[in-house]
């Protein structure tokens, strides 16, 4: 592969050996890496649109109940974990273990 990459042919990418190479390479390790990381992102995504969600309007709703004379405790289970979701984004981008 690091033969391909440093060539300057590109005639050498329509031969039928390199086409198979490559799409033998996506299919083993490719879609696997990348299908990984996109459900990721996409789950940390929905989970901090729910946190934003939690934190700042739900948080002005209690806030508004409670100038009514209403109280509404509520934990911030979430509070506890976004570092969780967020640690596996930090590391697929940096240092690329999984």
């Amino acid at each position: 592969m690091a033969i391909l990459s440093d060539s300057e042919e590109l005639s050498i990418f329509k031969t039928d050996i390199v086409k198979d190479y490559i799409e033998f390479k996506w299919h083993k390790i490719g879609i696997t890496h990348h299908t990984r990381g996109f459900l990721t992102h996409f789950a940390f995504v929905i989970f901090l649109i729910y946190y934003t969600n939690y934190v700042y309007i739900e948080a002005s709703l209690q806030e508004e109940f409670s100038q009514k004379g209403f109280v509404a405790v509520k934990l911030n289970p979430s509070a506890i974990a976004f570092p969780i979701m967020w640690l596996y984004p930090v590391l697929y981008e940096t240092v690329q273990l999984f």
